[in-house]
């Protein structure tokens, strides 16, 4: 399954720093960062807390004329900090075998870096899919809240049993316009992709 690169929600808001809000270009990547994985892709932005950098980590297993199998991932999210950078959160995940899953990766079409809540600071959410024989198998949101992560993870079968949609604890006291914006991205996952994303 080809992954959508060219498009990536970066909605911004109506104050100053919006426009710092970038990709990072792949020269400066290769030079400048040294990750688990090679870098997928790489985002910076300024806020009220300070300058970022997100980096989406991917382990290209497999690498074929029409694809890159990953079979594990990593997101690390760096703070500006006197001339060098404070890793300040990390997401790792990877397949699952007993669930027969072969590919893992980041769905950047999904993922958005804006200020939610109008506090002056920036909420990443960051959005991975993994896919077994059949499709799309697990589905996870992570939402970045004040260097918290709070995830809300998905996980697609044919069987009601198999299902299942889980909020991670405290996402309920959450900012009501970042539940919002979860709830409507789900939406568009269901819309965009056949999901289902509910549990039975």
């Amino acid at each position: 399954m080809r992954r959508f690169i060219t498009s990536i929600l970066l909605f911004l808001p109506a104050f100053a720093f919006a426009q710092e809000v970038k990709i990072i270009p792949r020269a400066e990547i290769d030079a400048e960062y040294e990750t688990k994985f090679p870098v997928f892709r790489g985002f910076s932005y300024v806020d009220n807390s300070g300058s970022w950098k997100i980096l989406l980590c991917e382990n290209q297993d497999k690498i074929t004329a029409k694809d890159t199998v990953n079979t594990a991932l990593q997101a690390v999210c760096l703070l500006e900090d006197h001339g060098g950078y404070l890793e300040k959160w990390t997401l790792n995940d990877f397949i699952e075998k007993e669930m027969e899953e072969t590919h893992i990766w980041f769905t950047t079409s999904y993922c958005s870096f804006r200020d939610l809540d109008a506090d002056g600071r920036i909420d990443p959410i960051i959005v991975y899919m993994t896919k077994d024989g059949n499709g799309i198998r697990r589905v996870k949101v992570f939402v970045v809240y004040k260097n918290e992560k709070f995830a809300v993870r998905a996980v697609e079968n044919e069987f009601d049993n198999g299902r299942s949609l889980r909020y991670a604890p405290g996402f309920d006291k959450l900012p009501a316009p970042i539940r919002s914006t979860v709830e409507t991205l789900l939406q568009r996952m269901r819309k965009d992709r056949g999901l289902l994303l509910k549990n039975g």
